[in-house]
């Protein structure tokens, strides 16, 4: 495990600097997107549409970067598959791995961002010493599903579009960037959302200051668990055909 954890340390420097030299525009590039967003929104949704909640730039903010690590993880990690999976020397573990760091590395300075508004607007920052356990699991919800999708895009080519399509409408269905009430009907689809229980805890604790309900946060603690070994177990059974897949590309 320490082996593995260190091969994918060092993939990931082999890839920052790749993609990004010494510079630091990678990361520029990459939370000019999710801020880019915010505001398109922000300006719909307070200036055009004149919401009234105050804390919506936060809970608008919180959605971004929460769902755009999910995205960006999973998207980028079957695109990583896919143009280096030829390589002889291409391991699948380590380059799903050294993606979940890079993913987290980048998401470190979304959650700077959010300081910054939180400090903005008077926010507490107490609670927000909560949000690397919420994240932690987060991260083992992300690794599990990401293992399981590296595996199938060997077998499936064009799974990386089919992927972001479920991704674009998955943006919609989640409540990023607007209030849902919990006598909805988009509430009741959200429960068979994974995404959202982070979200919504997310936002409790962080913007609302608050502990959620407990049946949540077990569902949240117990699905993270169960996909993180679920995707370690399907890597583990797949592994000596993911071997012999990659050998015969």
């Amino acid at each position: 495990m320490l082996k593995l954890f260190k091969a994918s340390i060092k993939t990931l420097k082999e890839n920052l600097k790749k993609k990004n030299g010494d510079s630091w525009w990678g990361v520029f590039w990459y939370l000019l997107d999710p801020l880019m967003l915010f505001i398109t929104l922000l300006f719909l949704f307070k200036i055009i549409l004149k919401v009234q909640e105050d804390i919506y730039p936060l809970h608008l903010l919180t959605g971004l970067i929460i769902f755009n690590f999910f995205r960006f993880t999973t998207i980028q990690s079957l695109h990583n598959v896919n143009n280096n999976k030829k390589r002889t020397e291409f391991d699948l573990g380590i380059s799903v791995l050294a993606n979940l760091f890079h993913s987290t590395f980048l998401h470190i300075f979304e959650i700077c961002l959010l300081i910054i508004l939180l400090i903005y607007f008077k926010f507490s920052l107490i609670w927000l010493l909560v949000y690397p356990i919420i994240f932690l699991f987060f991260l083992l919800f992300t690794f599990g599903v990401t293992l399981v999708l590296s595996i199938f895009v060997l077998y499936f080519r064009d799974l990386p579009r089919a992927w972001s399509i479920l991704m674009r409408t998955l943006w919609f269905i989640t409540p990023t960037f607007y209030f849902i009430e919990k006598t909805s009907m988009i509430f009741f689809i959200n429960l068979f959302n994974p995404v959202f229980y982070f979200l919504y805890i997310s936002r409790e604790i962080v913007i609302h200051n608050r502990i959620p309900e407990l049946w949540m946060i077990l569902v949240m603690i117990y699905g993270s668990l169960f996909t993180f070994l679920f995707g370690i177990l399907i890597f583990q059974k797949s592994r000596k055909r993911v071997l012999e897949k990659l050998k015969n590309l």
